[in-house]
């Protein structure tokens, strides 16, 4: 699953959203990445990863007519527990930052 941010027109979409197999995002624009994830959820200080609310990105990303997607989406957050990239207090899932050239 792939996020698409862009920080000039402050947009958030979800890309592969069948690819339940990873999760990154790649960032485009000069503008804020804050301003955008505000109620997403946030930027790492280091600017290499994001927390993304687990269940504003189930919403974002389910396809309509995929009976299996769930089971594949929560698979990837019990995978994600496994190697710390679950935020169990905020409910937040940890991506990879990817920034396109300008």
């Amino acid at each position: 699953m792939i996020l698409h941010i862009d920080t000039d027109s402050e947009t958030f979409s979800v890309r592969e959203p069948l690819d339940c197999k990873r999760l990154s995002a790649i960032v485009s624009g000069s503008g804020s990445l804050s301003t955008v994830l505000d109620s997403w959820g946030h930027a790492d200080e280091d600017g290499e990863h994001l927390w993304i609310g687990i269940s504003q990105l189930r919403l974002a990303a389910a396809p309509a007519n995929d009976p299996n997607w769930p089971s594949q989406y929560d698979g990837m957050i019990r995978y994600a527990t496994t190697k710390g990239w679950v935020d169990e207090r905020f409910q937040r899932v940890r991506g990879h930052i990817d920034r396109e050239a300008p």
